[in-house]
């Protein structure tokens, strides 16, 4: 019944006097993401609707945020929906219990752009996009192609069995990785350093001689590539130098010690020249990365310069700074993540769902007190929060702290640092101790190489009250973005935020 009221005040908050026409029909739309489109259908008696002055995108906009506020209702809300002719086309993935933590256990990068840094992630290969990983079903392809008459003649041969082996295992990698299947991915990956590359080549074959006079090269390769796969799945942000590096280097060993015997030379030299085509590609795409913020960053730097040369300027810089001191003074010292007591992402976000309302309520409050402009934000989207999980934190999401989020802008600097002093002093906030490089409101801090030439302050806070500790929700960490008008607006109609979205995806992060 709220949620039903809820629905029709969103389409009679324009009011009917702006001029709309009185609609007593029924509508019919499909509702995806933040696009409405709208159509009469025929008379509806048991709804009548004022049409509002707000177009149907803005109304869209609005109906979007209701919805998101309870995205585990969504059978409810489907039923409220169809009343009015209207129907919530792809809610988010935690509507249906279980899905968002399978898609997170199977996520893989397919953001185009990434994968010429894809391999220096945090999650590495384990994520990276379908045209990188099929290099493993290449590879065993190749070794197959190499080793097939071999194998045929003496399949006894311990040299040639292991070989068949790893050329299956490389092929099957590959279809996991394809699938997202990291976990089984990793199980396969460590069978298949434990049984053909220690067992057959590094122990079996040296003590059967099963190569003559090369066993000592096939011991080496045996023993470097289960280290390298090892790494693979223990390192997994040094994948690129492990598979490119480490594997020119043990086939390289080996090949010396065959004495250039095999296959093991010309495919030493074939890594090699794939490595240095991929770093020339990663070097490429951080140079492309810095053009795309290279103007925003030159109009930031000079609204800065603007700033301090501000009657005053140095003052109020200094009272923030302060400001800042005592905020960094009440903090709590602890690792900036989620409780352990959230099993799953999935868990997370539903818990956040429940603690947004609050948040905002608490910190719109704060914001008008001191005169500011307050800006509430939808809890952080799966896809993008994703990304971060496994591009950044190599798949721990209890780091991810800023789900709940919102920003706060003002028109000067002393009334940032009165409102940090409130959020500090808020009987229901406890705040954490951050890095300095948070606070880039100080002219020690180099926007450009660090922020593309952006500056605010971040913090983050807890909400801590009665409630929320019924709740269980006490615990739960949220960001709290405190900006300058000014460069607030530039990121947000200039084109900034769009160039950063470009700029990360570049850079795999």
């Amino acid at each position: 019944g709220t949620f039903s009221a809820r629905i029709v005040s969103v389409f009679e908050g324009g009011g009917g006097g702006g001029g709309g026409d009185s609609l007593s029909g029924r509508f019919s739309g499909r509702f995806s993401g933040r696009k409405l489109s709208v159509s009469r259908r025929s008379s509806h008696p048991a709804v009548g609707l004022v049409a509002p002055a707000q177009s149907p995108e803005a109304l869209a906009t609005g109906l979007q945020t209701l919805l998101m506020r309870f995205p585990l209702e969504h059978a409810a809300m489907g039923k409220v929906l169809a009343e009015v002719g209207l129907r919530w086309v792809d809610p988010p993935r935690r509507s249906t219990p279980g899905r968002l933590d399978k898609w997170n256990r199977r996520w893989k990068d397919v953001t185009a752009g990434t994968a010429d840094s894809s391999l220096f992630t945090a999650s590495g290969v384990w994520v990276s996009p379908d045209p990188v990983v099929m290099m493993f079903g290449a590879s065993g392809l190749v070794i197959i192609l190499l080793f097939h008459d071999g194998f045929v003649t003496d399949p006894l041969n311990v040299v040639y069995a292991s070989m068949m082996l790893i050329s299956v295992a490389c092929i099957c990698l590959a279809v996991l990785l394809v699938r997202g299947d990291r976990a089984g991915a990793k199980r396969f990956t460590l069978v298949t350093a434990a049984v053909p590359l220690v067992l057959g080549f590094g122990i079996l074959t040296p003590a059967l001689g099963a190569a003559g006079p090369l066993s000592p090269g096939v011991t080496a390769l045996g023993w470097g590539g289960a280290t390298i796969l090892v790494g693979l799945v223990y390192k997994p942000r040094r994948s690129f130098y492990l598979l490119y590096g480490g594997f020119t280097a043990t086939l390289s060993l080996a090949a010396i010690m065959m004495f250039a015997e095999l296959d093991t030379t010309p495919l030493a030299s074939l890594l090699a020249f794939l490595g240095t085509a991929a770093l020339l590609k990663r070097h490429t795409a951080l140079a492309q990365a810095s053009v795309l913020v290279v103007e925003d960053a030159e109009a930031y730097e000079a609204l800065w310069r603007a700033k301090l040369g501000a009657p005053g300027a140095g003052a109020s810089l200094a009272a923030l700074g302060a400001a800042w001191a005592e905020y960094m003074a009440a903090a709590v010292k602890e690792p900036k993540r989620q409780p352990e007591s959230f099993g799953s992402v999935e868990v997370l976000f539903n818990a956040c769902d429940r603690l947004n309302p609050v948040m905002l309520a608490t910190l719109r409050a704060l914001c008008a007190a001191q005169d500011g402009d307050f800006h509430a934000a939808a809890i952080k989207g799966e896809d993008r929060a994703l990304q971060k999980v496994h591009r950044s934190y190599n798949g721990d999401f209890r780091r991810l702290t800023e789900l709940v989020r919102c920003s706060l802008c003002f028109t000067s600097f002393d009334q940032i640092a009165a409102c940090l002093r409130a959020i500090v002093a808020h009987p229901d906030i406890v705040v954490l101790s951050m890095k300095k490089s948070k606070m880039r409101f100080d002219a020690e801090y180099d926007a450009v190489a660090k922020s593309g030439g952006y500056r605010d302050v971040q913090i983050a806070v807890r909400i801590d009250s009665e409630w929320t500790r019924a709740q269980g929700l006490d615990k739960i960490w949220c960001e709290v973005q405190l900006h300058d008008a000014e460069y607030y607006h530039r990121k947000t109609t200039g084109g900034g935020h769009g160039a950063y979205v470009l700029f990360r995806n570049k850079l795999g992060q």
